[in-house]
Formats: C-alpha cells, sequence, structure tokens
C-alpha cells in the first residue's frame, strides 16, 4: 500500500474512534450501541468512484457481519466493477427517530465527501409502536430534511423485510399488512424524488431465511440480502433503473 494510501487510512480510522470515544462519554447517549464501518481496500477502482452510505438497524449489522465472511469484501465487489465505496452504519434497535442522528454522526468525519447514494433501511422497529401513517409520516419528513442537506445525493429505500415475528405486535398478518403499506408509500415517495427502491422478493417468511428469534436473518437470508444490495447499486448506478429488481 502506498504510503499516503496508508496515511489516509490511519486518519480515518483515527477520527472513527475519537468520535466512538466522545459517544461514549455523552451523557445521555443512545443506550443502543452504534456500530460503524468505515473501511478503504486495497483494491484498484474504475475511474468515477462514489460513495454509498448504508443505514439501518441490527438487520445492517447481521448483513455486514456475514459480509466479512463472502469473498467480495466490505464494497461487495463493487468497487472494482464500478467503483463503488460503501459505508455501513448501524445501530442495535434503530427507529426512525435515530436516522438523523446517525447521519449527522456520518457526516461529521465526511464532511467533504458526500454520498452519491443514502441506503436507509429502517422502519420495522417501529410497527407496534405507531401507526402505519405516523410511521410514514415521519419518514417523509426524514427523507425531506436528507434532500435538503444532500440536494445531490439520491435515496435508496431499502424494503423492510418480512419477520415471522414482531416485537411491538403479536399479531403478524396485521404487522405484515402495516409493513407493506409503509414500504409502497415510501418506495413511491422515494421514487418520485428521483431515488430508488430496493426489494427483497426472495426472502420470504419460509423459517430457512431467519435465525431463531424469527427476526433477524440465517446466513441464507443474509447472503440473499447481500445479493440484491450489491446488484441493486449496480442497476441504479449504470441504469438508472428506479426499482430493483424490476
Amino acid at each position: 500500500m502506498p504510503k499516503r494510501r496508508a496515511d489516509e487510512t490511519v486518519r480515518l480510522a483515527s477520527a472513527v474512534n475519537e468520535k466512538r470515544r466522545q459517544a461514549q462519554r455523552t451523557p445521555g447517549s443512545n443506550p443502543n450501541p452504534r456500530q460503524e464501518v468505515v473501511q478503504i481496500d486495497d483494491s484498484s477502482p474504475t475511474s468515477g468512484s462514489f460513495n454509498v452510505w448504508i443505514i439501518g438497524s441490527s438487520i445492517i449489522s447481521g448483513a455486514y457481519q456475514r459480509l466479512c465472511s463472502r469473498p467480495d469484501g466490505v464494497n461487495l465487489g463493487l468497487r472494482k466493477t464500478i467503483g463503488g465505496n460503501l459505508v455501513w452504519e448501524h445501530m442495535g434497535g434503530m427507529k426512525i427517530e435515530d436516522l438523523e442522528q446517525s447521519i449527522a454522526y456520518l457526516t461529521s468525519f465526511k464532511q467533504n465527501d458526500p454520498p452519491t447514494y443514502i441506503l436507509i433501511h429502517c422502519g420495522g422497529n417501529d410497527i407496534g409502536l405507531k401507526t402505519s401513517a405516523a410511521i410514514i409520516a415521519d419518514l417523509k419528513i426524514i427523507i425531506d430534511n436528507i434532500r435538503s442537506k444532500f440536494p445531490y445525493t439520491k435515496i435508496i429505500w431499502s424494503q423492510i423485510l418480512p419477520r415471522r415475528s414482531w416485537r411491538y405486535m403479536p399479531d403478524v398478518y396485521h404487522a405484515d399488512r402495516a409493513r407493506k403499506r409503509i414500504n409502497s408509500s415510501i418506495a413511491t415517495y422515494v421514487i418520485n424524488g428521483g431515488g430508488h427502491y430496493l426489494k427483497y422478493p426472495d426472502i420470504t417468511l419460509a423459517p430457512m431465511f431467519f435465525r431463531y428469534d424469527d427476526t433477524h436473518l440465517s446466513p441464507t437470508g443474509y447472503d440473499l440480502m447481500l445479493n440484491s444490495i450489491s446488484g441493486a447499486i449496480y442497476s441504479f448506478r449504470k441504469l438508472n433503473s428506479p426499482i430493483f429488481p424490476m
């Protein structure tokens, strides 16, 4: 690794560690641990590199952990093919109210490097705590704030996944109806604003896709999710398709 590249990696890692220390010292901070992964891999990017912020709950955390055992690396192989640099930010138990905090957290040490895309995977932990209408309204407000702060950034709405068990709504049927309504409404809102919608049609309620808690995904489920994220970013970047898969 050239010295300049190594120095950049060290400086970035130091910045992240300092942010973590500050968060740990802040009274009244969110009790759910935030974990962020900012990595610069050694593969040579293609021309026209771009950044993607992937923000979400423990589902995103599990996807990243699964990613570490795959051969395509933290950038899902996209750095080599189309110049994609992925930044993973995840918080256990994340709710809609935590989204802007996570975005501000990333912005604080990447001020001069705004993302081309922000992928949002959030909202599932709010189902049962709020009505579908309230969740949709809250998400639209945050999406508008992101658009205002990052006018040249495209938002990717990552579909809220099905679950076999919902923490705040024991009736799985009604929880899934709420999930579908939220996905449909927010996907339409994001696409109408020039963004994109990422779906996971292969992840069903079949037990093979879930861990023992019936909420988080199994390795098979996470592999399907990661493959979809990779394919979607490629499609959105190269084809500017509004939805993946079509």
